[in-house]
């Protein structure tokens, strides 16, 4: 197969994967948060402590925007603030204990729900399945470095 075909099928298998998300992975209607507060917070999850620089380019959105959003999600307890101790301009923001609770419960709530739909997957496709996403994740890293 040549590289332009690789590309095509795996961009179609992007626009798909982020439709299937869309469609069955978004928050319950009785969630707190808002889409995107909820990627904020799985980024900030991820990567623990974070100036709002790094985490606007992790989010590919306006540190203005971020902030307004960084602010609403301090003033409910999700995230922490906080301020460099040598550089007052610096300032790091991490999950409060209530915002990676919060986090767990929706992400195992996910989970639940894909598991759920992974019996219905026959055992002899599932570590197909297992060693195909590993070696998309492989094939990701290498395209992205």
């Amino acid at each position: 197969m040549q590289d332009k075909e690789i590309a095509r099928l795996f961009f179609s298998f992007l626009i798909h994967t982020k439709n299937y998300a869309k469609g069955h992975f978004t928050l319950s209607s009785t969630s707190p948060l808002t889409d995107t507060q909820f990627k904020t917070l799985i980024v900030l999850k991820r990567l623990k402590k974070v100036s709002l620089k790094k985490l606007s380019e992790e989010l590919s959105v306006s540190n203005s925007s971020l902030s307004i959003m960084l602010n609403k999600l301090v003033d409910d307890g999700w995230v922490h603030r906080a301020f460099d101790n040598t550089d007052r301009r610096s300032t790091f923001f991490s999950l409060t204990q209530k915002g990676n609770e919060l986090i767990d419960a929706e992400v195992n709530q996910k989970l639940d729900v894909i598991a759920e739909r992974i019996l219905t997957v026959p055992d002899n496709e599932k570590q197909v399945i297992v060693d195909s996403i590993n070696t998309l994740q492989t094939f990701i890293s290498t395209i992205s470095k």
